[in-house]
């Protein structure tokens, strides 16, 4: 609820309460963070000619179930970010390797599904890793073909097969979630966004990250400010941080994310509306969008849903799982302790997150200084004591709210 003034962080003086422009742009900059690392940006709240920026080019989702209200902003709903590597002309001068005349087909690398619970809002976005082998079901492709199940597929094989709408019934397989909104975004599109945000600083740790061989990242232990080509390459090296795992990187882009959601949410931002409206553009240009998310009311309404939920309820979370049994470099599902999860989230259910042996420990460097940064969220009075039961066992990830270093493997 709106209050007619609070004080500011720094005691400086007293904030207006924000009106639902400025709300919005708090849950755009939520979503926007989770989508720099894939894909996504629900940027386009209020300039009608956002819309118009995106053309034909909308992805046919497929929705089983009821569609999701989020005008009544109190149900339940899931945004399927999809990030693909798709080489094109404007960016290929960037991965010769990858990009050369017989390159392989376009791969869903990154797949993150962003559940967004009833009231009291929680953000929970799940990362289904690269190397995850899985069942795929019958579906219908992006060009309208009817594709066959499979046993077993790795999953970022299926944008190939069949597009984002494949990948969304294949999450669904998984989770039991139903997917209600979808967005996608290329390594082109991910170098402009994070060029528009003007760049994340980002603490590294360990011995640097050193990965020649794949994405020529080079950083020394310390913080780094990143963005562009830079901030892709962060997202993108695995050699470089923790074990050279898949899993590894997955939890170095979800360190990433909390940098960049402090950053979108810090009120240097969220209270520049020439700044955010920029941001927003630029997103709105740089992804594809579901059919159902391809208008400025629902985009403003998906902000608003996201509008005042606290970083500290905002959540990075891997999908579980074990090695595979049949191959050392790929995973298959924890079906135990995923079942766990999606309990807790259907439930509403808070749960606790930490950090696992693929990273190793994360350390500040010696001349480093991290600090979680102090949440934004509007308060009125002190919070209640929180009385919620705590879903039973941890989760691999992290909150918005904490700052971590990436575990540079030198």
């Amino acid at each position: 609820m709106a209050v007619e003034g609070r004080t500011t962080i720094a005691r400086h003086g007293v904030l207006r309460s924000p009106g639902p422009v400025r709300q919005a742009l708090r849950g755009v900059a939520v979503a926007a963070t989770v989508l720099l690392v894939s894909a996504l940006g629900v940027g386009a709240y209020a300039a009608w000619d956002f819309a118009r920026a995106w053309g034909d080019e909308q992805i046919a989702l497929p929705v089983d179930g009821p569609a999701v209200d989020l005008a009544a902003r109190d149900e339940a709903f899931t945004l399927l970010l999809v990030g693909s590597d798709e080489c094109e002309d404007e960016y290929a001068h960037y991965f010769p390797g990858r990009c050369d005349a017989d390159a392989a087909s376009a791969l869903n690398d990154v797949n993150i599904l962003v559940h967004v619970s009833e009231q009291p809002r929680r953000v929970t976005a799940v990362t289904f890793p690269r190397d995850l082998l899985t069942p795929v079901p019958a579906c219908t492709g992006d060009d309208g073909s009817e594709l066959s199940p499979m046993a077993s597929s790795q999953i970022n094989a299926l944008y190939a097969r069949g597009g984002v709408p494949c990948i969304a019934r294949t999450i669904t397989a998984i989770s039991g979630q139903q997917v209600d909104f979808a967005m996608a975004v290329t390594w082109g599109g991910v170098i402009e966004i994070t060029d528009a945000i003007g760049g994340v600083e980002v603490c590294v740790g360990g011995d640097g990250i050193y990965d020649p061989d794949n994405t020529g990242l080079a950083l020394a232990p310390g913080m780094h400010t990143l963005q562009g080509i830079w901030a892709l390459e962060f997202l993108r090296t695995r050699e470089g941080v923790g074990d050279g795992s898949d899993l590894a990187r997955v939890n170095n882009q979800q360190l990433f994310m909390t940098a960049l959601a402090q950053k979108m949410t810090s009120e240097g931002v969220v209270s520049d509306p020439v700044r955010v409206l920029s941001l927003a553009r630029t997103i709105v240009g740089s992804v594809t969008p579901s059919e159902n998310l391809a208008d400025v009311t629902t985009l403003a309404q998906l902000g608003l849903a996201l509008a005042e939920v606290p970083l500290d309820d905002v959540t990075f979370v891997r999908l579980p799982t074990f090695p595979a049994p049949t191959n050392a470099n790929r995973v298959v599902l924890d079906e135990e302790k995923a079942d766990a999860l999606w309990q807790a989230l259907d439930a509403n259910t808070p749960f606790d997150v930490a950090q696992d042996d693929v990273t190793g420990t994360i350390e500040a460097p010696p001349d480093a200084t991290v600090e979680p940064a102090p949440s934004t969220a509007p308060t009125t009075a002190p919070p209640a004591a929180n009385t919620e039961e705590t879903a039973s066992g941890a989760q691999t990830g992290t909150r918005a709210s904490e700052s971590l270093c990436a575990n540079g493997r030198g």
